[in-house]
């Protein structure tokens, strides 16, 4: 009942728009005084949860930082335009291809609409695409930045279940670069339907070399990140700081386009970001750790199984919780919050520790770009200077993509597992 009583106190925080940190705060130190427990444990197991390898986030936040502040995004956006700009709908498939090289960059959905939407939809506008469309399919594109490495909450996931950082991230490498193959084809689609021409000329073999010249170091940064991580030259953390120092050198010794004065705000906002995550971690662990003390993911467990006993209604249950959770509570809250809950319901199914974690990690991403929270939709709809209700009629068939993506994780291992299982 301890546990019940926690959860109830939680959403009716959420309710009362609460922070989420401070919510998990109240209901674990409720849960604490109900059964007994000295509240000194309670700061025991804040600090306990913040392990070393967590160190990796704010590294890779600052990283992604650096490089859309120095430059590394514009450059990936012309390169990717030279390739696609020509075909129907060019901009439109170089906003997707954009999306999977800064993607396996900045390893942050809100990173990759933030910085790409700033670049590209002012430039879809003045091509004659409608503000609806370019705000859904970059807010759809950047949910790529949640599962493609170095993804940030794959980390999280990875810390939280002890599962292998370097398999999560091999595993997110496929259901990414399908996602993005979709997505090209639709927006391919859209541009023969509606006419769409960017560019009549084909970009020369000159073009694209000089393009994929100014890009080469960008493009080199995630093959030098996650080929050391699997061939065992650094950890997680360590990819974090080799991340940050590679964008600081080549955004000032070879870009020449970020200015010293521009690192300390930069640093400041990873700072801000970082704390504020941390601190959501901290008092996430405390909540999760007494409702596994009070055996609620058990209870929870047998309560789902005991009514769906075929393995796939579990799964189609869970992904709908999820996919209902994350419209409403945003992605790194809600996986500390749901994995310690769910975990143990995989576990007793069979379920990879892997491919759970690429399941849950996507289907909360995708409540990033939907609403009433949706932090990504709302980014770009901010930028495109539209509203999310007349965003919805083109974003809706992106969304169906991302749900076919979804149910190819969730009912087939190899999908997701295959690659892992062959770099090892």
């Amino acid at each position: 009942m301890i546990g019940l009583y926690m959860i109830i106190i939680l959403f009716v925080l959420f309710m009362f728009r609460v922070p989420i940190s401070f919510a998990l705060g109240i209901s674990s130190l409720f849960g604490l005084v109900m059964g007994g427990t000295n509240i000194e444990v309670m700061t025991q197991h804040m600090f306990s949860g913040i392990t070393a390898t967590l160190l990796a986030i704010p590294l890779f936040i600052l990283a992604g930082d650096i490089m859309a502040q120095g430059g590394m995004s514009k450059k990936l956006v012309n390169f990717a335009q030279l390739i696609v700009g020509h075909l129907p709908a060019g901009l439109g498939l170089a906003a997707i291809l954009s999306c999977m090289l800064f993607s396996a960059i900045s390893g942050s959905a809100i990173g990759d609409a933030a910085a790409l939407g700033g670049i590209l939809i002012p430039a879809m506008i003045a091509k004659n695409y409608s503000r609806e469309f370019s705000a859904s399919i970059i807010a759809t594109g950047s949910v790529m930045g949640g599962i493609i490495p170095p993804s940030i909450s794959l980390i999280l996931f990875g810390v939280m279940t002890n599962a292998s950082i370097g398999d999560l991230f091999m595993a997110g490498v496929t259901p990414g670069i399908v996602l993005g193959i979709l997505l090209l084809v639709y927006v391919y689609y859209y541009g023969v339907k509606h006419n769409i021409r960017d560019r009549a000329k084909r970009a020369t073999l000159k073009e694209v070399m000089t393009g994929l010249k100014d890009a080469f170091l960008a493009l080199l940064l995630p093959i030098i990140i996650i080929g050391g991580f699997r061939l065992g030259f650094f950890t997680a953390t360590e990819a974090g700081v080799v991340a940050t120092v590679y964008s600081l050198i080549v955004s000032l010794v070879f870009d020449k386009e970020l200015k010293i004065t521009m690192i300390p705000k930069m640093l400041f906002n990873s700072v801000k970001t970082t704390s504020s995550i941390l601190f959501l971690i901290a008092t996430a662990s405390v909540f999760s750790w007494i409702l596994t003390y009070n055996s609620v993911p058990q209870i929870l467990s047998d309560a789902i199984t005991g009514v769906f006993h075929e393995k796939w209604l579990v799964l189609l249950v869970l992904n709908i919780i999820l996919l209902i959770a994350g419209t409403f509570i945003e992605t790194v809250p809600a996986l500390t919050i749901f994995t310690p809950l769910f975990f143990p319901i995989v576990t007793e199914l069979g379920m990879d520790p892997v491919q759970f974690g690429i399941m849950i990690v996507f289907n909360l991403t995708i409540g990033m770009i939907t609403p009433p929270v949706g932090l990504c939709l709302f980014t770009t709809t901010a930028i495109a200077r539209t509203t999310i209700l007349k965003t919805l009629k083109p974003f809706l068939p992106q969304l169906l993509i991302l749900l076919f993506v979804l149910v190819l994780v969730t009912y087939w291992p190899n999908f997701s597992l295959l690659l892992p299982s062959i770099m090892k």
